[in-house]
């Protein structure tokens, strides 16, 4: 198991589903108030923008990965007798 590549994943849709789940609980708790908290939810909104763009950069490099293993693979079979 890698660091950069866990067993499990969330779907990015989830990633999004999450937090916004959360904000919408915290609002409601607080009195039906939306406004956010400033700065703090502006620095973590931050933070989680640029770890789901690093989380879509990895899976977009470890599928351009797969698919050249793959078509080095389907080469290497061809040239086989």
């Amino acid at each position: 198991m890698s660091l950069f590549h866990p067993s499990m994943r969330l779907p990015l849709w989830a990633a999004f589903a999450l937090p916004a789940a959360a904000y919408l609980y915290r609002s409601i708790a607080r009195g039906f108030d939306f406004r956010p908290d400033l700065p703090l939810d502006v620095l973590v909104l931050a933070m989680f923008a640029f770890v789901l763009g690093l989380a879509m950069w990895s899976r977009r490099a470890a599928a351009i990965e797969r698919d050249d293993h793959a078509a080095e693979e389907q080469h290497g079979e061809r040239d086989e007798p």
